[in-house]
């Protein structure tokens, strides 16, 4: 039986800070980890095997510090002297002299990205040589569990040696077969108190923050937005009404279209990427702000939205052919019904009614559209929620069963045998253009 603490444990493990798209930056920890088993010494070769799922979400985002994107310029970043150290936010630091190395290592050809297709979900291997040293780091499961480490041929991590912190901990595949509305009670009793559910809380203050730094213009973006633009321009000409949803889609949009260009500051991640935090920290923030509640409200809230979306990834993989606004439209669903009063029995049914809704939307890759998606799923999820709370649901239809336990284990089931060969059929329509 899953407990309180294991689930503030999963949760703390999936919405840790991040500074860039989480894909590439895990590239780059496993080069700046291998690069420091090889002694840090300028490389002669850095190679990098990833999975079709890291390969299709580097490829077009932008990374932070430069007007630069792929797998082979964020792993010559981090074969740059980034800090591994610095995690998930070791780009936060990345400096224009850093930026030029990285170059320079690709115009010498000392970068080698391959697509290893027998991989799937999150793995990435780095492998960097200097003239004295060598260093070779896996990450896999999740964006900085570190599962093999190796030093000139000595295996550190992995093979039957010493097992990562990580792996030790419970994790999401762990939220599996708990049916959800058990999930929910056991959230909905959690302690407020404890400082994980205060930093969601900085979390969503953050993301808001950032949302409205970005709209007022003032962060310097190394890209032009033009989604969030095209949105103010409508909101001005009454295309677009000044009201809660479209405020929440401006804003979601917003903070995503600039960390999809690089933004080079963190933000609270959510079942590992940074768009679904940022989705959840600004519209949960939103609605608790419009419905007058305070702060102990907010963390439950918070609690719902990041816990749905985790939750959900135990059923649809933490990298997935499916598009994240999907569980986390979930989640901001589950918890603005919960703001508004609802059960548990009727967040299940906010849950199934944004399924029922979005469920197909694919992931083609991180990129400027995903603050499209984002925005939807947010906007979404709100909707999903009211329409619960007004007695509106679905049964027996489509990908909607007769209980949410049924629909996600459908979601499950369409997921890895539907789209199961979406990755490398994006890849190969890539190499095709």
């Amino acid at each position: 039986m899953i407990s309180q603490q294991d689930i503030l444990s999963i949760i703390e493990q999936q919405t840790g800070w991040a500074v860039g798209c989480t894909e590439p930056v895990m590239v780059a920890l496993a080069v700046a980890r291998a690069a420091d088993l090889a002694g840090g010494a300028p490389p002669l070769k850095v190679l990098v095997e990833a999975s079709p799922g890291i390969f299709k979400n580097v490829r077009s985002v932008g990374l932070p510090g430069t007007s630069q994107k792929g797998v082979s310029m964020a792993a010559a970043l981090g074969a740059a002297g980034v800090e591994w150290k610095a995690n998930l936010c070791l780009f936060e630091s990345l400096t224009p002299a850093q930026v030029r190395y990285a170059r320079d290592l690709l115009e010498a050809k000392k970068v080698t990205a391959r697509c290893d297709h027998e991989k799937s979900g999150l793995y990435v291997r780095a492998v960097v040589e200097n003239t004295r040293h060598s260093g070779e780091a896996v990450i896999e499961g999740s964006h900085n569990n570190f599962t093999r480490l190796v030093k000139d041929g000595q295996v550190l991590l992995g093979d039957g040696g010493k097992a990562s912190a990580v792996a030790q901990q419970p994790g999401v595949n762990d939220l599996k077969g708990v049916p959800y509305l058990d999930f929910i009670e056991l959230i909905l009793s959690l302690p407020l108190t404890d400082p994980r559910v205060q930093r969601l809380v900085e979390g969503s203050q953050k993301a808001r923050a950032l949302a409205e730094e970005v709209i007022s213009g003032g962060v310097c973006c190394l890209q032009k937005l033009g989604i969030p633009d095209t949105l103010q321009i409508m909101l001005k000409e009454g295309s677009l009404k000044d009201s809660l949803l479209d405020k929440i889609r401006l804003e979601v949009a917003a903070a995503v279209a600039a960390r999809m260009s690089g933004l080079q500051s963190p933000v609270m991640a959510s079942g590992g990427s940074g768009n679904q935090g940022l989705m959840i920290g600004i519209t949960i923030g939103r609605i608790c702000e419009a419905y007058g509640v305070g702060q102990e409200d907010l963390g439950r809230a918070l609690l719902l939205a990041h816990g749905t979306n985790i939750y959900l990834k135990a059923y649809t993989g933490i990298i997935s052919p499916l598009c994240g606004a999907v569980a986390a439209g979930a989640g901001v669903a589950a918890a603005s019904g919960w703001l508004s009063g609802m059960s548990a029995e009727e967040m299940g049914t906010a849950v199934e009614n944004l399924i029922s809704n979005l469920y197909g939307m694919i992931c083609d890759g991180a990129k400027a559209s995903c603050a499209l998606k984002m925005a939807t799923g947010a906007v979404e999820g709100v909707i999903a929620g009211s329409l619960a709370k007004n007695g509106v649901y679905f049964r027996s239809e489509g990908i909607v069963a007769d209980m949410v336990d049924q629909t996600i284990s459908q979601v499950e089931q369409l997921t890895k045998k539907s789209f199961h060969n979406l990755d490398k059929l994006l890849l190969a329509a890539e190499a095709d253009t």
